[in-house]
């Protein structure tokens, strides 16, 4: 009989791991994909960043 084999979901301790590895230009590549991968992900970084439009 074959052991199964478990996977346990990544964590933001994985992430971070992996974040350490980047450059400053890889870490400014990642942010720009994730910039314009979705309109959410625009408005934090507006808002994060103080660009958010004052109303």
């Amino acid at each position: 009989m074959k052991a199964s084999k478990t996977k346990r979901a990544a964590s933001w301790s994985d992430i971070k791991a992996r974040l350490t590895r980047f450059d400053r230009d890889g870490l400014v590549g990642l942010v720009h994909d994730l910039y314009t991968a979705n309109k959410d992900n625009q408005v934090f970084l507006h808002t994060r960043f103080g660009l958010a439009e004052e109303s």
